[in-house]
């Protein structure tokens, strides 16, 4: 990894709930152009990890650096500004208002004019004709599959450098996952988005991911190249039902 920057960065991160210790000294390093895939059990602090650097929680001990700033006590609002955007586990989109205007509350963190955010809608458009399609319909009224859709080009509005996508495969159709995790290679490959992915589907992660960190009750157990955790007969086994 010498020759690539290293965007997000890390070192020794305690996270708790109250009193209850829920990640134990995580260090993980994410370079720039990567997409990096977290897995283990429910419950092993994949979800925690990504709040903490989206701002959502504040780790108690440790660091969190975003291109050699630290970040680790800052508010998600400063961290989305900075280029860090949150695609949460259950997609949550606002389900009142109308698909568009939901993309455009994506980019409320930019200073965009009219022309810059026609643009911005008219990319989302063409990764996603579909939500052109329906664009003046109701959030609430779109299928899971369309949803998920929604809830990606929202965070892709306010032109990202790191996208943390959280479960996006949860509650889909197996054909629409397929087509999700296209559409995240596409946005690595194609619009050199940085990706960090959480995703319970094992497989389709260590599939498209350049590196992963598994992770067990609150700690790395190990990390590596995706190819040669994908082939370790004990990822296999635990993981992947081989």
């Amino acid at each position: 990894m010498s020759d690539t920057t290293c965007i997000l960065r890390l070192d020794d991160v305690d996270v708790f709930y109250g009193e209850v210790q829920a990640l134990f000294g995580i260090s993980i390093e994410v370079h720039e152009g990567e997409i990096i895939s977290i897995i283990g059990s429910n419950g092993a602090g994949k979800t925690t990890t990504m709040r903490s650097i989206s701002g959502l929680h504040s780790p108690r001990g440790g660091r969190i650096l975003f291109e050699g700033e630290e970040i680790t006590k800052q508010k998600s609002h400063q961290i989305v500004r900075k280029g860090i955007i949150y695609v949460p586990e259950g997609r949550l989109v606002f389900p009142s208002i109308s698909v568009q205007d939901n993309l455009e509350m994506g980019a409320y963190s930019k200073r965009f004019s009219r022309r810059e955010l026609n643009q911005h809608l008219e990319e989302q458009y063409a990764l996603y004709p579909r939500l052109k399609e329906r664009r003046t319909q109701l959030a609430g009224s779109l299928s899971g599959g369309e949803q998920q859709m929604l809830a990606i080009a929202r965070g892709l509005m306010s032109d990202p450098k790191l996208v943390l996508f959280d479960e996006p495969s949860l509650g889909l159709a197996p054909v629409v996952v397929d087509d999700m995790f296209d559409t995240i290679v596409r946005i690595n490959k194609e619009r050199g988005v940085t990706v960090v992915l959480v995703e319970q589907n094992a497989f389709m992660a260590l599939s498209i991911s350049n590196r992963t960190y598994i992770l067990e009750n609150g700690t790395i157990k190990t990390g590596g190249k995706s190819s040669d955790l994908i082939e370790s007969d004990e990822v296999k086994k635990a993981y992947l039902g081989g």
